[in-house]
């Protein structure tokens, strides 16, 4: 049976989360301290046991010159391993599709649940994009070839000052919108985890760049201007845009680089969407 769960049932999902995601209590915790009471947890229910969660956070999809919608994004699916395979996360998204009036947007785990979250009714909004700048160097001109050579500034950013930036480089176009609490969460959550959130100029052109260092990867959650799906950038900023990277990969001491332009997003059919037409990069942890 599916219900909407509350604060009382943290226990039950915390056991869920670990055994899904293998994060720590602590980090679970946090995000529940922070974000629970402004988040829709809906479960599924087996003798009276949590066995299934999907939490709904809120979002609004601003829409260039029209009307903003307020929709919700589906994050941290999961079921106890014992109880996959038997349909019951299936009767969550049924719920979500069937009776939360608002769109619900999410991003799948993996490349092999797009297939599942289709046959459960949703469809494909943006598909992934994102930039290999480990081949870079034999890529682009002499200008960029020596990391030595690659000038600019950076400068660390506070989460206010991130937020104000990004909203301002975004701002007359199409994506999903946080609000100041998520925003802050974000930045505190990619802290925590040992990201930071930077503004670096290359000539004339300044980029903000969330990130996180896994191992000797340097992992960017987010670049911007890069504006949606990299159409209004010509060749010449396309490269600053990779020697941003590379300076970031310089101050680091980082290897490699995976830079996340955009993931795979799907959407309810509540929400009209023109594929491959709008923004959603910051998916949270």
């Amino acid at each position: 049976m599916v219900v909407f769960a509350d604060k009382s049932r943290e226990n039950e999902l915390i056991e869920i989360w670990q055994q899904s995601f293998g994060d720590s209590e602590e980090y679970i915790r946090m995000f529940f301290e922070w974000n629970l009471s402004k988040t829709m947890v809906i479960v599924y229910e087996v003798d009276g046991k949590a066995v299934s969660v999907a939490y709904l956070l809120p979002v609004t999809y601003e829409r260039a010159g029209q009307k903003a919608v307020s929709c919700w994004y589906l994050y941290a699916a999961a079921t106890l391993p014992e109880f996959r395979g038997r349909g019951y996360f299936g009767e969550i998204v049924k719920v979500v599709r069937e009776e939360v009036a608002e769109p619900v947007i999410l991003v799948p785990g993996g490349a092999s649940l797009v297939s599942y979250y289709e046959k459960q009714g949703m469809k494909v909004w943006l598909e992934e994009q994102y930039l290999d700048i480990n081949t870079y160097a034999e890529k682009t001109s002499a200008k960029y070839k020596n990391d030595d050579r690659v000038q600019g500034r950076i400068k660390e950013l506070t989460a206010e000052e991130y937020a104000v930036k990004r909203e301002k480089t975004l701002a007359g176009t199409s994506y999903i919108k946080w609000d100041e609490h998520f925003m802050n969460y974000i930045c505190h959550e990619n802290n925590v985890c040992g990201g930071a959130q930077k503004a670096v100029t290359v000539e004339n052109i300044e980029f903000i760049v969330m990130y996180r260092i896994e191992g000797s990867i340097l992992k960017v959650l987010e670049i911007l201007p890069q504006d949606i799906c990299l159409k209004q950038l010509n060749f010449l900023d396309m490269k600053k845009l990779k020697a941003c990277v590379q300076l970031l990969l310089r101050e680091t001491g980082c290897k490699k680089a995976y830079v996340c332009l955009n993931p795979t997003v799907m959407a309810t059919d509540k929400l009209k969407l023109s594929v491959n037409q709008g923004y959603f990069n910051l998916t949270m942890g």
